[in-house]
């Protein structure tokens, strides 16, 4: 009986032994399998975002016309925008004083204060070359 039983526990370590060594190395190769799966996804993944970065780059790039067209098209909406082609701070004041009182011409308040100021402004700028000859004499 001694005997059987000593060999009966032999025979269940050697079970037990031989199972987990199987499952070691089953459970290594999952690790290996998992490590190059994912070693695999981070490859393709590089390729596909190198790939589609032009791609991603056009796009930014048409967002941005399509906002700029959209300030475009809310700058000609705009009724009270005054465009000059100059960069000369007179002729700006002068076309910006000329749309105030192009304004005021169908207006019933001929008295407003943007209407003064503009009358002003171009008075300023109609008699600025006289005192200018003036102070000269």
């Amino acid at each position: 009986i001694e005997k059987m039983h000593a060999d009966a526990k032999k025979t269940a370590a050697e079970l037990k032994a031989d199972t987990l060594l199987q499952t070691q190395t089953l459970v290594s190769e999952a690790g290996f399998t998992a490590a190059k799966n994912n070693a695999d996804k981070f490859q393709i993944l590089s390729k596909a975002e190198g790939k589609i970065a032009p791609w991603l780059e056009k796009k930014k790039e048409f967002e941005t016309k399509e906002l700029e067209m959209s300030v475009y098209n809310s700058l000609a909406e705009n009724k009270d925008l005054i465009i000059t082609g100059s960069d000369d701070a007179d002729l700006s004041l002068i076309a910006v004083s000329d749309a105030i009182l192009q304004s005021a011409n169908g207006a019933s308040d001929g008295n407003s204060r943007s209407l003064l100021l503009a009358q002003l402004a171009l008075m300023n700028r109609g008699t600025a070359h006289i005192i200018g000859e003036e102070e000269k004499n």
